[in-house]
């Protein structure tokens, strides 16, 4: 469970937004914030099943935050999906790029599996194509049970520790993550 909030909050991460529900031993700061709320954004997911439950958190959080404007454009689900598989679907079945080329996209995630993905780029450039202000998030996913997420599916669950550190988790994870920087 935890995974999955973190995997959702990272998503989120590019929304700045406030909230006035503050939890009882938290003290609001006495000179609240009179800026409005920041412009919505028109969002589109293209990704596995580590993603597909963040689209209703992420339009929570920014309705919460007093964002009116949001929009969830869509969300394409492939299964433990590469973005190139999102970008080979045949065009009347893909909804990413349909929805890239009409320019009305701010915000494109896309939740590759393993790294390099060329999918990525595709994506960057049809989006930056038909809205050159948009911007791009992509998910470096944990690796599936205790493997790195660059083995991603080989063995990925014949052997499983729950109780790893977060040191041990990063060792794990270390080739997909240089992957995913590069």
């Amino acid at each position: 469970m935890t995974r999955f909030f973190s995997a959702t909050f990272v998503a989120c991460g590019f929304l700045a937004l406030t909230s006035a529900v503050l939890p009882g031993d938290v003290k609001q700061d006495p000179k609240p914030d009179k800026r409005p709320a920041p412009k919505g954004l028109r969002v589109f997911f293209a990704s596995h099943s580590l993603m597909w439950y963040a689209p209703k958190p992420l339009g929570e959080m920014a309705e919460a935050a007093g964002i009116k404007d949001h929009k969830l454009i869509g969300l394409q689900s492939l299964g433990a999906s590469k973005t190139l598989q999102h970008w080979n679907l045949p065009d009347n079945k893909n909804q990413a790029k349909k929805a890239l080329k009409t320019g009305e996209v701010d915000v494109f995630i896309m939740s590759p599996i393993p790294f390099p993905d060329e999918g990525i780029e595709n994506f960057v450039k049809l989006g930056l194509e038909h809205n050159p202000n948009m911007r791009f998030v992509v998910q470096v996913s944990w690796g599936g049970g205790d493997i790195d997420n660059q083995d991603f599916p080989k063995g990925a669950f014949a052997k499983v520790n729950v109780e790893k550190t977060p040191e041990q988790l990063k060792k794990l994870n270390a080739r997909n993550i240089k992957a995913g920087e590069a």
